[in-house]
């Protein structure tokens, strides 16, 4: 992840005519399966049925139409359960656009994460996962790093303008002893340590099974308050205090699903008093600062009404999904899946030579004293990039001879700052960025 600090960018009004901007909306959803076709002593394919869980994996899909798909708690089996997911659940009913991810695992575990895309809007570019913490100890699971990119129709391919993301999977080791939060601090930490050292992204979405009962414990901390801001995660809808069996917390409770009523203890009960499932982003995403914004008030739990606390899903009325979704949710999962939707900005070729709109203006900063500042390559040469403070003094000036480049050394103070961009042709765009 190259930058440190964060990032920026509102636009000013400026001398060109400005387009419309398009964007796509994709939704992302994560969802833990709650042993897909994994067999232990209390849960085995007689109280937790691989057919009737493909049935209505696909039920809940379908009604939420997700773009991505981030599934914990398949079984590993070398890869063969998320085959099924893809077959059975998804490539159904004349479907075919789904595609999965790679099978990783580590030496010892029987769950894994998967995950899964359409691609009709997205592509899996790359992928990694890491299997140990700093001290070189074993996470209880693999913890994978996705990395898409959206399929810009009008850009034909691959492009400097694609937007790419990191989608992370993670599930964190259940329990409440002193060895159990301490095995979450440390798969927390591991994670921002990879995000900083080897993902290339600022747009980070991380989506898991965080098994955490509060904002206020040192595995959420290490996410959201990490030691370098700028790469540091954020809760979209802002909740992080306390969790477990909150009221006031009772639309985001994720688990679980079911009171009594177990399976012979397949399935957890107690009713919906947790938030254990969680989609965190990076501050780019939250403000749009590279392409990708989330959707004001998105952020759903999947057959959470908000009048269940302590209760069942299904006990009495539950209208926050059609019947036979609820009926699928509870049949399939302890928890209920969580998803947000995101803009994707598309970077359209524009058919005017050298004109550029500045909503497509990037600036981003990528240490404490260095700034990175692109547009579209078809805009054309700039003959001049100035940056001025917000008393009009124009404090550096740069004459690139391309559409991307950087500037490092700066010493400016904190603030916000406005880039004066004035094309060959003469056309000028501002953009206003703040430096940390």
């Amino acid at each position: 992840m190259t930058k440190v600090y964060g990032v920026f960018l509102l636009l000013m009004s400026c001398s060109l005519t400005v387009g419309a901007q398009s964007t796509e909306r994709i939704k992302i959803m994560t969802y833990n399966l709650l042993n897909y076709r994994n067999s232990t002593p209390w849960c085995d394919g007689s109280n937790n049925s691989s057919s009737q869980k493909d049935t209505y994996l696909n039920t809940v899909v379908q009604h939420a139409e997700p773009h991505i798909l981030i599934c914990q708690e398949v079984g590993a089996n070398s890869g063969v359960p998320a085959d099924r997911i893809l077959t059975n659940a998804l490539n159904t009913g004349g479907v075919n656009h789904w595609a999965k991810a790679q099978y990783t695992n580590n030496s010892f575990s029987d769950l894994v994460n998967a995950a899964f895309y359409d691609t009709r809007y997205v592509e899996l570019h790359s992928q990694s996962h890491i299997t140990q913490d700093a001290s070189g100890s074993s996470l209880v699971r693999v913890i994978d790093f996705y990395r898409f990119y959206y399929k810009d129709s009008l850009l034909g391919g691959l492009d400097n303008d694609t937007i790419f993301f990191t989608v992370i999977g993670a599930h964190f080791k259940a329990g409440s002893t002193t060895s159990d939060q301490n095995q979450r601090t440390s798969a927390a930490l591991a994670i921002m340590q990879y995000i900083q050292s080897s993902v290339p992204d600022d747009n980070v979405i991380l989506c898991g099974d965080l098994n955490l009962n509060t904002g206020a414990s040192a595995a959420f901390q290490h996410l959201i308050d990490y030691s370098v801001v700028g790469m540091r995660l954020y809760d979209p809808i802002n909740e992080t205090g306390n969790w477990y069996n909150d009221y006031g917390m009772r639309y985001y409770h994720t688990q679980s699903t079911r009171t009594s009523n177990t399976n012979s203890g397949c399935f957890s009960g107690g009713g919906l008093d947790d938030r254990y499932d969680h989609i965190l982003v990076s501050d780019e995403i939250l403000n749009g600062a590279e392409g990708m914004e989330f959707v004001t008030n998105s952020f759903t739990v999947l057959g959470n009404d908000g009048l269940h606390l302590n209760d069942d899903i299904t006990d009495g009325s539950n209208f926050s999904v059609p019947a036979n979704v609820l009926t699928a949710l509870h049949g399939m999962s302890d928890h209920l899946p969580v998803t947000l939707e995101l803009d994707i900005q598309k970077m359209s070729v524009s058919t005017e030579e050298n004109s550029l709109e500045p909503h497509y203006i990037r600036i981003a900063q990528l240490t404490s004293n260095s700034i990175r500042v692109e547009w579209p390559e078809n805009a054309g040469r700039a003959n001049s990039v100035e940056i001025l403070d917000l008393n009009g003094r124009v404090i550096n000036v740069i004459h690139p001879d391309t559409h991307r480049f950087e500037i490092h050394d700066i010493n400016w103070p904190t603030g916000i700052y406005v880039a004066r961009i004035t094309l060959a042709n003469g056309e000028v765009a501002f953009a206003k960025f703040m430096k940390r």
